[in-house]
């Protein structure tokens, strides 16, 4: 199993400043290239620490708990680099 990409990222308009919400497309390579919609949220706490809550929105036959595990990853990774919307 492996995340080829998170396509077309959009971030929402959250009141809350420390709160940054988004969602987006993760395509999943597994026996097939799977699709699912994902919205997931990035607190930020004053120390520096942060947050990350994944949601998987469309149903995929396979354990969600591996694929969100990959995409916090991912996202810690795109956060670290500076690279979310």
């Amino acid at each position: 199993m492996k995340l080829t990409e998170i396509k077309n990222l959009r971030r929402k308009k959250s009141p809350i400043m420390y709160i940054q919400e988004f969602n987006g497309t993760a395509v999943f390579k597994l026996k097939e290239t799977v699709d699912c919609r994902v919205c997931f949220t990035l607190e930020k706490f004053p120390l520096g620490d942060f947050d990350i809550q994944v949601s998987l929105l469309d149903s995929i036959d396979h354990p969600p708990d591996p694929l969100i595990s990959v995409l916090k990853e991912h996202i810690q990774s795109l956060y670290e680099k500076n690279q979310l919307p």
